[in-house]
């Protein structure tokens, strides 16, 4: 079961922009016990999508290569 969305958006951390529906349970990162931060929608699949190029030139298997262009 997905939980309400709060009523009132929260900043993104790193674009600023507002997120709208936001939900702590996927919106919010903590790092480490001083450093929490709350990403949109957008800037989650920009980090996704930069961690897999990454992970494709550390680790260059030929699906990894195919999908993401690294290696």
């Amino acid at each position: 079961m997905v939980p309400n969305p709060t009523p009132e958006p929260q900043p993104c951390a790193l674009c600023g922009g507002l997120i709208q529906a936001y939900l702590p349970a996927f919106h919010h990162l903590v790092l480490d016990e001083h450093h929490e931060v709350d990403l949109c929608q957008a800037c989650i699949d920009k980090f996704m999508r930069w961690q897999a190029t990454k992970f494709a030139t550390l680790f260059p298997t030929k699906t990894l290569k195919k999908r993401f262009g690294a290696g």
